[in-house]
């Protein structure tokens, strides 16, 4: 049933049913029909209680009742994430028809049991109970609860609390709480909703808690701003925490970094035969950045990376001469290990806890939390960075994922929030000649030359290191634009000092124009052309978050059959500007050839929801122009 069903269903059926009984708790008739807007889910119930007991350990109790509205949920699939720091209980899941009633209470041995172990991990006990429940129709109810016994890093994080979790999920009620005895501190903020904290006297507990109701459905859109600006959320954590023998706090930056500092003292001592090796290596260097770069070339040339979450695993790295003699090590030790090497070249370097990949929200001065989940290195003398688990980026690029965001420096004191390198729109380009030769049959001769730099290069680096010809091959065959088309040769190079990469290949294209009598239609464009139309809207609700600027440069020169001239071009220049990017691309026809030059730059920033249509018509208008034919004609 779907929901503009279940909304006329609601309305006009089953309140003749309401006057004949009292219907169940969980039934749909009980939901506000206001609540079905937008909605895929409803979450009838969210209740979380966090206990403190000590400055090292705590239990949570979690209960849920969700009611699936369609297919589009996935609130179908429950995992129960644990470890030997958060152990879980007291599993219980029941499911419910759309009325209410009892369809069944899921058994123990039905939940699957599995390793959360990656393929580059080998070092971790995380695993996780899963259960996917079904019916036969929706709408239907699943219920579930269970307890959580929490220490060490699962215990200093302290739990955080979603009131909504997913686009196109609705909440009737959520509730949160965090007991606390009189000893143990934390902080908390939060964020995109009203902050309704009751705080009140519970025995020798002070209980924090939250509750909200009626919480309408977030629609997704594209190019949203960061979730942590958009879900409402409660993040919480520690003042201070006790993890095995050590102490720690996250009462400022600075307490949490000397707290990680800890975990690195004492494992940057290298075996001496190693230390004679590093000397050697770097003797002949003028400079730090040479000593930096060739010590930086030895790691990614000898050593992988695999994941280690056991224990203490995921803040502590093992120590340096235990990566030498494995040669492997996770972010932490590879970092660790890079340091104690710079340290003998007589250089100076820090790690830095940071956010990789898609942030939650923007990590600032005024909250302190432990939301990192990689470490990379500085150095600060000439400002320097390293990603010490990259095996393929150049030294001082940090790559897209750990770009322009806040890490945290560790140091014993004094540590604090330092901005990563900015990618900005410059840095991120792309450059391409491309060589058609167009015959009288439709078919074409294709050769093309990429060079990028920056993010728009991080792709071909890839490919270089991680793909064979084959599937190569087979990458450009599902990118291309180019009708018909089959791929002679490719050439793929990566610079091992800079972030800029080169690819080149050679194609055949069996139908590149379509004939008509004595006419054949070209298309201009088919190496570089823009699809990505955002969708049409009636109104805009968030900001919208052009996350990155990129600048793309095409010359492509198409050679004309003999005996062929052009007869029409669409238009011969096309100029678009607006605050947040431009476009312009021209056509120069010649005597036995047509020069399209194509320019695209968009820059990062953010756009007021009312700038959207503006912003959804530019791109129209680029892919329209990248859209746009030739009409050749037999000469007389």
């Amino acid at each position: 049933m779907n929901t503009r069903n279940l909304m006329l269903f609601l309305f006009f059926v089953l309140p003749f049913f309401s006057f004949a009984q009292k219907m169940p708790e969980y039934s749909i008739t009980n939901i506000d029909p206001e609540l079905l807007e937008n909605a895929n889910e409803i979450v009838r119930v969210a209740y979380g209680e966090f206990e403190v007991h000590s400055d090292k350990e705590g239990t949570a109790y979690y209960k849920t009742v969700i009611t699936l509205l369609n297919g589009d949920s996935s609130a179908e699939n429950l995992y129960f994430s644990y470890s030997n720091q958060n152990k879980i209980s007291k599993i219980s899941i029941s499911l419910y028809d759309a009325f209410g009633n009892l369809i069944r209470k899921v058994k123990r041995s039905d939940l699957k049991d599995y390793s959360a172990i990656a393929d580059f991990s080998i070092y971790d006990d995380a695993r996780y109970k899963y259960y996917q429940a079904s019916h036969f129709s929706y709408p239907y109810t699943i219920a579930y609860e269970y307890e959580e016994t929490l220490s060490g890093i699962p215990f200093a994080a302290f739990p955080n609390w979603f009131v909504q979790s997913d686009y196109h999920c609705s909440v009737e009620s959520s509730e949160f709480k965090i007991k606390v005895p009189e000893e143990v501190n934390f902080h908390y903020r939060v964020l995109n909703i009203e902050d309704r904290v009751q705080k009140e006297q519970e025995k020798d507990l002070t209980v924090f808690s939250w509750e909200y109701e009626n919480v309408p459905a977030l629609v997704r859109e594209v190019d949203m701003p960061l979730p942590g600006e958009v879900f409402p959320t409660i993040l919480t954590a520690p003042d201070q925490f006790k993890i095995d023998k050590y102490e720690g706090g996250m009462s400022s930056w600075e307490e949490f970094s000397a707290f990680i500092q800890q975990l690195f003292n004492g494992k940057d001592k290298l075996p001496e035969e190693f230390v004679d090796e590093i000397k050697d290596m770097v003797k002949s260097a003028k400079t730090e950045k040479e000593k930096i770069n060739i010590l930086y070339n030895y790691l990614q040339e000898n050593y992988r990376y695999v994941s280690v979450q056991l224990d203490l695993g995921g803040w502590e790295p093992f120590d340096a001469e235990y990566v030498y003699r494995n040669k492997y090590g996770d972010c932490k030790a590879l970092t660790n290990f890079m340091g104690a090497m710079l340290k003998v070249a007589g250089v100076e370097s820090l790690p830095a806890l940071i956010g990789n990949g898609s942030m939650f929200y923007h990590v600032s001065e005024d909250f302190t939390t432990s939301i990192f989940n990689h470490v990379i290195l500085y150095v600060p003398g000439i400002d320097y960075w390293l990603e010490c688990t990259s095996s393929q980026f150049p030294p001082n690029y940090v790559g897209s994922g750990n770009a322009n965001r806040n890490a945290l420096l560790i140091k014993e004191t004094g540590g604090h929030l330092i901005k990563t390198p900015e990618l900005k729109a410059q840095d991120n380009s792309r450059e391409s000649t491309t060589q058609i030769k167009f015959k009288e049959d439709g078919s074409a001769e294709i050769t093309e030359e990429i060079s990028a730099y920056g993010s728009r290069h991080e792709l071909y680096r890839a490919i270089k290191n991680q793909l064979s010809e084959t599937e190569t091959i087979k990458w450009l065959e599902n990118e291309t634009s180019i009708p018909a088309v089959s791929f002679k040769s490719f050439h793929v190079s990566a610079n091992e000092n800079a972030p800029k990469s080169t690819f080149s290949y050679e194609a055949v294209s069996r139908r590149f124009g379509s004939k008509a009598g004595k006419r054949i239609f070209l298309p201009l464009n088919v190496v570089n052309n823009y699809k990505r139309i955002p969708p049409k809207k009636q109104k805009r609700m968030y900001p919208v978050n052009i996350k990155e600027g990129f600048v793309e440069e095409d010359s492509i020169i198409i050679h004309l059959p003999v005996g062929y001239g052009v007869e029409s071009i669409p238009e011969e220049s096309i100029f678009l500007e607006e605050d947040f990017g431009n476009f312009e691309m021209t056509v120069e026809t010649t005597q036995n050839k047509l020069i399209i030059s194509r320019r695209i730059e968009l820059k990062k920033t953010t756009l007021a929801p009312d700038q959207y249509d503006k912003y959804r018509n530019f791109f129209k208008q680029v892919a329209k122009a990248d859209s746009h034919k030739a009409v050749l004609v037999r000469k007389a």
